[in-house]
Formats: structure tokens, sequence, C-alpha cells
């Protein structure tokens, strides 16, 4: 895959069994960046998405309407799990 611009994905994996757990993971446009997310903290405010892990940070301008950003916080809230 080859993206026309920068972006970022999260994803969070739940356990097949009770011997597994969960686990975070993030991809960025920029590989080395990716991978397993094991300490992070997420801060969303009205116009800003700002996460920091692995002594990286990553900040996105946001631009939404009330009910966008609703809907933001319940899906980060939902992803991980509260702990964000």
């Amino acid at each position: 895959m080859h993206p026309s611009g920068q972006y970022l994905l999260l994803q969070r994996t739940y356990p097949e069994d009770e011997f597994e757990s969960d686990y975070y993971y993030i991809e960025t446009s920029t590989p080395d960046k990716s991978g397993e997310l094991k300490d992070f903290s997420i801060n969303l405010y009205r116009a800003q998405f700002l996460m920091t892990y692995d002594n990286e940070i990553i900040e996105i301008g946001i631009n939404t309407s009330d009910e966008e950003f609703e809907s933001f916080k319940k899906i980060l809230r939902k992803l991980t799990n509260g702990n964000a």
C-alpha cells in the first residue's frame, strides 16, 4: 500500500482464550513509528487529538461538529476500555 498522505490507525485486539490478553497496535504512515502499544496516553480536545507513546508524540488537528466530537469520544473510550 502506498498512501498518498499521512495516516494513523489504532487497533485493539481481543484475546481468543483466557490465556491471552488484549493488546493495542498503532500503524502510521511512518513505518518506524508503528507497532504494539504498551504504555500510551490519549488526550482528546475539541480541536486536537494528542497521543504519546514510546517517547513519540502524535498531534492531529481536528475540526468536527459537536455530534462528530461526541461520537469520536465514545469510540476512543470503547477502543481503550476507558484507559487512555
